[in-house]
């Protein structure tokens, strides 16, 4: 796989204030986070969801910096090595 099966919001520099968790199939494996602002939380969860996986989303903790867009890909997971 070359790219990730769902879509983030490209450009938005907007402070992320959500986090939405993608998991393979029902919460088995987490594969990736997603950072959001609050205007596109429900978008990128919507895309995770048509991409054949499993969202959740928590609220970014006190002293955590990302801007809407980032995704971390976590390394042991179904994606791990997977191009961003």
């Amino acid at each position: 796989m070359s790219t990730l099966p769902f879509a983030v919001p490209p450009g938005c520099v907007q402070p992320a204030t959500d986090r939405v968790e993608v998991y393979s199939g029902t919460y088995a494996s987490l594969d990736a986070a997603a950072y959001t602002c609050p205007q596109h939380t429900d978008d990128v969860a919507l895309a995770v969801i048509a991409g054949g996986l499993t969202p959740y989303q928590v609220h970014v903790g006190p002293g955590v910096s990302r801007s809407c867009g980032y995704v971390y890909v976590y390394p042991t997971g179904t994606f791990g090595g997977v191009a961003r």
